[in-house]
């Protein structure tokens, strides 16, 4: 299985998720994440503690979620 992905964006958070993690676990939660955030603003605009709950099953969320922020930031 591969990842999923239709934006650069969303190539960059699937393979921070996919760190130790299983391509299928990271298509099931970015289903519902890629939904939510569009954006590089929209993951810096939710609070920290959200975002490590909603990637919590991917496993190692507390470091994932600060590589996703840090990233977004550059971004933007």
């Amino acid at each position: 299985m591969a990842l999923n992905f239709s934006t650069p964006l969303e190539m960059l958070v699937a393979t921070i998720l996919s760190a130790q993690c299983t391509d299928e676990k990271v298509n099931e939660v970015t289903a519902t994440l890629f939904a939510k955030y569009r954006t590089a603003e929209d993951y810096l605009q939710v609070p920290e503690d959200e975002l490590k709950r909603e990637i919590k099953p991917t496993g190692f969320f507390n470091q994932k979620a600060l590589s996703i922020r840090e990233a977004c930031t550059r971004i933007v």
